[in-house]
């Protein structure tokens, strides 16, 4: 995509008129077994494959050859300011995963009439709320051979991801990281996949047998945030766009100067 410099300095100078102003050795546990046998279920086949920002959708796929029956299976996520927050203990019972295949969790609850998709209100139980792309933390556990789950079991935890903008922890999101990363899941408790306000969705790009996942294992799509009017390029146009329209362009409900500073950086560093 072209970046006109010209309108860089037509921004900066408009801008400047209108604001005077390690990781450790991992030990996998006894409960992962190799996947992909014949017959053998291995619950860490059923990984977390995507998040999608924009529509507000988890994806978990079964990466193994067998089946998965979720029934007694519960998430627990973490946000800047929550912790601890768990899926209700029936939420994934009867939901099964076949081999080579997806489901869906609908945040938004809007899931179409499909068994693969179940609204976050049919699970029951808490979420870390809002599903965004700043600091969170998220766990699925599969339950014990009494069919319960023990969160301070790390040997129970499928799988584990981590995210916040910029790749940078906080809050609480990383609340039972140590765990994860305790038992090979996670490569360590400070790395967070890394993502922006405008980040569209986090994709594993680890497709095989991998347990041990990492920032470096996570695509996250960006889409062309500074091309205001969508033509494909970024131009005048673009930059008139956000003067007429006071473009809230970091999304704290305020236009102000970090707007502008964020949008000039936007605009210099052009799109893919």
């Amino acid at each position: 995509m072209n970046t006109n410099y010209a309108a860089i300095g037509l921004m900066m100078s408009l801008a400047g008129t209108a604001f005077a102003q390690s990781t450790q050795s991992p030990q996998v546990s006894a409960v992962a077994v190799e996947s992909n046998k014949a017959g053998i279920v291995d619950q860490r086949d059923v990984q977390i494959r995507s998040i999608d920002f924009d529509n507000g959708i988890i994806e978990m796929y079964n990466y193994g050859g067998v089946d998965q029956d979720l029934t007694g299976w519960r998430a627990c996520s973490h946000d800047f300011d929550e912790v601890r927050l768990y899926t209700a203990a029936s939420g994934f019972n009867g939901v099964t995963i076949e081999a080579g295949t997806s489901i869906y969790i609908h945040f938004n609850n809007d899931a179409p009439v499909d068994p693969d998709r179940i609204n976050r209100s049919t699970i029951g139980g808490g979420w870390a709320l809002p599903l965004d792309r700043d600091a969170y933390g998220l766990q699925m556990y599969f339950p014990n051979g009494a069919g319960v789950v023990s969160f301070g079991d790390s040997s129970l935890i499928a799988d584990h991801l981590q995210w916040n903008i910029d790749g940078l922890g906080t809050g609480g999101s990383e609340f039972r990281t140590s765990q994860a990363v305790s038992e090979g899941l996670w490569t360590d408790i400070g790395d967070f996949i890394a993502t922006s306000a405008f980040t569209e969705n986090i994709t594993l790009t680890d497709n095989g047998d991998g347990r041990l996942h990492g920032p470096a294992n996570y695509t996250a799509a960006e889409p062309c945030a500074p091309d205001l009017n969508g033509d494909g390029t970024l131009d005048f146009f673009d930059v008139s766009f956000f003067l007429s329209n006071t473009v809230d362009f970091n999304g704290d409900t305020v236009f102000d100067f970090f707007d502008v500073s964020l949008f000039l950086q936007a605009f210099g560093n052009g799109c893919p």
